[in-house]
């Protein structure tokens, strides 16, 4: 049996999960419209094809434009400022979810992440089946 892969690229500057805002006793999801533009081009990019719902492994690199302040120079690989990893890891499981890529981010049981410095800001990942 083969196993499905699929692999996209998000042209966008990866995003950091929030917790829910609270205004009184009403709690939102503040992050609505980022999820929804991400959710956009993820589902651009998975064609209408059926969601995974097995058990599956993402390979995720999370990149961002090399910062102003430091030059290209310095040959800056590794992003180690903010946001932490697991939070963008959080927005991304959430929005796959959401877009209904994956039936559910329980079914995500391998994991491998990294946050680099690149030319253009951007979140790239596969999703391969177990």
């Amino acid at each position: 049996m083969d196993r499905r892969s699929k692999s996209y690229i998000i042209d966008l500057p990866p995003v950091a999960w929030q917790r829910p805002g609270q205004n009184g006793n009403v709690r939102y999801d503040a992050q609505k419209n980022p999820k929804l533009l991400f959710g956009l081009h993820i589902n651009k990019e998975h064609n209408n094809e059926r969601p995974f719902t097995t058990p599956i492994s993402i390979d995720i690199v999370f990149s961002q434009k090399y910062p102003k302040s430091k030059s290209k120079k310095l040959n800056l690989i590794w992003w180690d400022t903010t946001p932490d990893i697991d939070n963008l890891e959080k927005f991304l499981y959430d929005t796959l979810q959401e877009c209904g890529v994956i039936a559910n981010d329980k079914l995500i049981v391998q994991v491998s992440q990294k946050k680099i410095y690149s030319d253009r800001a951007r979140v790239e990942f596969t999703i391969t089946e177990l």
